[in-house]
């Protein structure tokens, strides 16, 4: 029974990395990832259940990370918010799970996980050589490589952990073979790594590596004091200046996002905007920012934007400043405490790996990442500081409650299976509408980002009951905002669709379409002088492309003023 219960658990140990890195495979469909949110909550309940002890040993960083939560649901039950998504909540139970399976087992058991990391950082490597040789589909339209990701960027975070973990690995590989195979194997992922194009990968696989070699690192500094300082301060600066002037508009169009966030925290900065707030609200700060400021520099860089590009500043928009505090307390308190093993200090330079691309991208959107931070933190906990008696009734109840859970995600994973099937047959019949199963769970539905899109494109085509209540739901974007100035156009609510036209221009002032239907109309209801007015400043725009569809506004917006002067 024991050798059972082992190999149960390595089995598990493996799933938890490999079967969530390839979820992303299936998010081109709408709740395509929920089979794989709910299995691994099931596998890490099922792994509780077979390491139930009588005893619980937790930390200190258990005991932050415990209160966290706690913060995070009495947040959520005491400033309700009407933007979550419950299929973003189940992905929290899957990573509370996956972080309090993962302390549960031994660390020869954690071993498992780093194999894991190398063998999926080798099978994302082989499929990023079969897209470069045209073997293989990407799975972006403008990129040449995604991986089983969506886009380069995510599948670099990726590549960037398992490097890190691969040459944590090699690090304590004594074998010659196996130090030979390791090193090939370090090659193969860091020439993937280096194809995805992705600065915030880079940075974080150089500090990740950094960290895992610190000790050697300090040696060499404590020998050659004045040498690394005139070093870090070269390669610093000069780091710097390549990483920014390699892209500086992505680099500038972040500098914009971080600057929005902070208008966004000084609005509400001790509890924050609500969970699932930031896509419905980050763009009408954008808009209010380029208002008030029409001749930022940012302005040839703003465009849509669904994601934070920093998690620290996405937990403190939508938990405030106390859950900042708590999350960032956390991770000074773990690395603050010394590694109790050459096993945990891998653990840690992976993890600050992925702390450091966060920094820079959106991991927490992005399920197989966002998973990978939970086991990361939990191989990285070793030192345990208290030992609580369970008693039995107490024993039984947990045991109950985790039953119950799995239960309810396998309810769940059904719902989620339907409501993408109805999905499917109701797009494809035009008939989304009056869809009984959409309509009759519209409400828990609509959050989801991928179905509002979709949801949002479909009532713009072909019309919806209740128009008014469905558009509150919708998230914020410049092209959203036009499609409903348009709506109340059509149905003659002109000073409706004049303050969506106004709201679209500023979010995205280089886009001439919100200016362009402004100015139709005020054309159309005879407003003469507020139609010179958007006239003169299409003619002046800056934008960020000229095409077909803008010389012909700008030919068309001319011949009127021609006409009109």
């Amino acid at each position: 029974m024991h050798s059972l219960n082992k190999y149960l658990l390595i089995s598990i140990c493996f799933a938890s990395v490999l079967i969530p890195s390839f979820a992303s495979v299936f998010s081109s469909d709408i709740f395509g990832e929920a089979p794989f949110v709910f299995g691994m909550i099931v596998l890490c309940t099922f792994g509780l259940i077979i390491k139930s002890k009588q005893k619980c040993y937790l930390s200190v960083v258990d005991i932050l990370f415990i209160l966290f939560i706690f913060y995070g649901v009495f947040h959520f039950c005491v400033f309700p918010s009407k933007y979550a998504d419950p299929l973003r909540l189940w992905e929290w139970v899957a990573a509370v799970s996956s972080y309090f399976f993962i302390r549960s087992i031994r660390d020869e058991e954690k071993k498992v996980l780093l194999y894991a990391l190398i063998v999926s950082g080798v099978i994302q490597s082989i499929i990023v050589w079969g897209q470069l040789s045209g073997v293989i589909e990407s799975r972006h339209p403008l990129f040449q490589i995604t991986g089983s990701f969506g886009n380069p960027g995510q599948l670099g975070g990726y590549l960037a952990v398992c490097f890190v973990a691969s040459l944590n690995y090699l690090k304590q590989s004594k074998k010659r073979f196996v130090v030979l195979l390791i090193a090939f194997l370090i090659v193969v992922i860091g020439g993937a790594l280096l194809a995805t194009d992705s600065r915030a990968a880079w940075i974080a696989t150089v500090l990740g590596c950094c960290f895992a070699f610190w000790k050697d690192i300090h040696c060499f500094c404590k020998r050659y004091k004045k040498t690394c300082i005139f070093l870090v301060l070269i390669i610093g600066v000069l780091g710097s200046l390549f990483i920014y002037n390699y892209r500086p508009e992505s680099a500038n169009a972040r500098m914009l996002i971080w600057r929005v966030c902070g208008e966004m925290i000084a609005d509400k900065p001790l509890f924050g905007h609500g969970v699932g707030s930031f896509p419905k609200k980050y763009m009408l700060y954008q808009a209010n920012y380029f208002q008030k400021q029409p001749d930022s520099s940012f302005i040839s860089v703003a465009d849509n934007v669904g994601y934070p590009y920093n998690e620290f500043l996405y937990v403190t928009v939508e938990l405030g400043l106390i859950g900042f505090l708590m999350i960032a307390g956390l991770l000074v308190l773990l690395f603050s405490m010394r590694s109790q093993n050459d096993q945990e200090r891998s653990f840690k330079s992976a993890l600050i790996c992925l702390i450091v691309f966060s920094l820079f991208s959106y991991p927490s959107y992005i399920f197989p990442l966002f998973l990978l931070f939970s086991i990361l933190l939990g191989g990285s906990v070793s030192k345990e500081l208290y030992t609580i008696n369970k008693l039995r009734w107490v024993h039984t109840l947990f045991v109950l409650v985790i039953v119950g859970v799995c239960v309810w995600a396998v309810i769940e994973c059904k719902f989620y299976e339907r409501a993408s099937w109805e999905m499917k047959q109701a797009t494809s019949k035009k008939e989304l509408e009056s869809a009984p199963f959409i309509n009759k769970h519209f409400g828990k539905l609509i959050h989801n980002l991928k179905f509002n899109a979709v949801y949002t494109e479909y009532i713009f085509h072909y019309g919806a009951d209740d128009t008014d209540y469905k558009i509150s739901y919708l998230t914020p974007s410049c092209e959203t905002y036009c499609d409903i100035g348009k709506v109340y156009c059509r149905r003659k609510e002109f000073a409706k669709a004049e303050s969506y036209y106004k709201l679209a221009s500023w979010m995205i002032p280089t886009r001439i379409l919100p200016n362009y239907l402004l100015w139709q109309l005020y054309v159309n209801t005879g407003d003469q002088v507020n139609a010179k007015d958007v006239a003169g400043k299409i003619l002046s725009q800056q934008l960020k492309v000229d095409n077909t569809v803008t010389i012909r506004v700008k030919a068309e917006v001319r011949t009127w003023l021609n006409e009109h002067d």
